[in-house]
């Protein structure tokens, strides 16, 4: 639609014309006012109501695993890791806050701690770090493995992260997340269409016969790690199906962890 331009006034005729111009000019400022207040909120609300990366990553996988896998994303299994580097009292809040029960003595001498929460399938691993001297540190590497029931269910392992981002939170410990979901892959071309459909962009590649494994980097996806000098953050491998075997489809965010093949546990 073409837009008219308001006729030319001339200079001299400005004078008469100054309560309309001044409207004009007001109603500019309004819209002005307008614009930068949306501005403003939208990146505020984005700020406030936005999902940490790792949950916001999930959601987008799991939109991606519905037409992936064999039935859906709720027959993948999905497991979850954090690593960070803590003192012994930020470990123990963390822990506490995830109900997890450490032993009385857990701390008291530079052993590995190791606990269970079987009603959300989470595992805590503590293993004091040492100096370059051999000496122990008062710092712990925490590592939390958390393992999703099955089926899966979207809003359950949502509340389960946010769980954990709480628990982190309280106890300020800087942890590295990420995730792996594994499970028959829909079609033999569901690697390549979630590939197209994340408009992702191929960084490495590996193919050993049985297993092909591809990382690229996507914009769709918030968490990332450095490869060299690349950024990437999604790692597609496919286990070549056998005699009347489906193929088993793995995505890994950043990264995948653990082996490539999907066990009975």
């Amino acid at each position: 639609m073409t837009r008219q331009m308001a006729p030319l006034v001339p200079i001299r005729k400005m004078k008469r014309s100054r309560g309309p111009v001044f409207s004009l000019i007001a109603a500019l400022l309004v819209l002005t006012a307008a614009v930068i207040w949306t501005l403003q909120h939208r990146d505020n609300r984005t700020r406030q109501s936005g999902d940490e990366p790792l949950r916001h990553d999930f959601d987008t996988v799991w939109s991606w695993g519905q037409s992936a896998f064999k039935g859906g994303s709720e027959e993948a299994r999905w497991s979850f890791r954090w690593d960070g580097t803590t003192s012994l009292k930020a470990a123990k809040l963390f822990a506490e806050r995830l109900g997890f029960t450490l032993s009385s003595n857990a701390g008291s001498k530079p052993v590995d701690i190791m606990a269970a929460n079987p009603a959300h399938k989470m595992t805590l691993w503590l293993h004091p770090q040492q100096a370059a001297d051999g000496t122990s540190t008062s710092d712990y590497e925490l590592v939390l493995l958390f393992d999703a029931v099955q089926p899966a269910e979207q809003s359950s392992i949502r509340a389960s992260l946010g769980s954990i981002e709480a628990a982190r939170n309280a106890a300020r410990i800087q942890l590295q997340g990420g995730f792996s979901v594994k499970g028959t892959s829909a079609s033999a071309d569901a690697a390549s269409r979630i590939v197209r459909l994340a408009s992702a962009r191929e960084m490495e590649s590996y193919d050993d016969g049985h297993t092909s494994s591809l990382t690229y980097y996507t914009p769709d996806l918030e968490l990332e790690v450095q490869s060299g000098s690349s950024s990437v953050n999604l790692q597609i491998a496919v286990s070549h199906a056998s005699k009347n075997q489906a193929e088993e489809l793995i995505f890994g965010v950043p990264l995948i962890t653990g082996d490539y093949t999907v066990q009975d546990k």
